[in-house]
């Protein structure tokens, strides 16, 4: 992705923070078909791509929300998220801590990064202000959280079908990005998402909030991409 298309769409996503919902909105899918136009370009051209990978974390422990998020990271981002083992030695014991990878294009694994540390914030927003407001109890939030990922997930795959009708072409997965770790890791893992909906009304709730979740550049961010700080969307 070069530099014009980056900026263009930290210019939307700084729209997607405007107090007029019916723009900001606007803003939030025109810069995800931006990013699926641009990687349906690179689909046609993809024999000169340069592939990276950065550790996005490491954890001993994923959270619930981390979860969910690396599930839309992976589907929509252009990218694909890999989990391996470390081990520690601690006090005389090893410990292991689990580190993810972000891997693919480079502008594509900067964008992702951005976008997961944004939802991470914001999924712990939504949940901190709904529990609230409607006295749910811990046991609720994995079904609020599974609903934010379907509902988010729909509103990015229409997004994704809107373009590909446009363009008469397909998204598919970037079988080079599987080549590239392969030569430099072997065979690694990759997690998926099971969860079980306890409660079909929280699941509800989650779902039509995840249609609404606008992704914005943090206010303190002078990149647009390094992550979301602190301003409530």
């Amino acid at each position: 992705m070069n530099k014009k298309i980056i900026e263009k769409v930290k210019k939307l996503l700084s729209l997607a923070e405007s107090s007029n919902e019916n723009e900001a909105k606007l803003a939030t899918i025109k810069a995800n078909e931006l990013i699926i136009s641009h990687n349906l370009t690179m689909q046609e051209i993809n024999d000169n791509i340069d592939y990276i990978e950065n550790i996005h974390e490491d954890f001993s422990r994923a959270s619930l929300e981390t979860k969910f998020i690396h599930q839309i990271i992976n589907n929509h981002f252009f990218v694909e998220v890999i989990y391996f083992k470390s081990y520690n030695l601690v006090n005389g014991k090893y410990k292991s801590n689990t580190k993810v990878l972000f891997v693919g294009e480079s502008s594509n694994v900067q964008i992702a990064s951005y976008v997961a540390d944004f939802l991470k914030i914001k999924f712990k927003e939504l949940w901190n202000k709904n529990k609230k407001e409607f006295s749910w109890d811990v046991s609720c939030k994995q079904s609020y959280y599974a609903g934010l990922c379907y509902g988010l997930c729909d509103q990015l795959n229409k997004v994704k079908m809107k373009v590909e009708n446009e363009r008469g072409l397909v998204v598919v997965n970037d079988i080079k990005i599987k080549e590239f770790l392969s030569k430099k890791h072997g065979k690694l893992g990759q997690r998926g998402t099971d969860f079980s909906v306890r409660n079909t009304i929280v699941y509800s709730n989650g779902i039509d909030h995840g249609k609404e979740i606008k992704i914005s550049r943090g206010i303190n961010d002078k990149s647009g991409f390094s992550g979301y700080i602190g301003k409530d969307l």
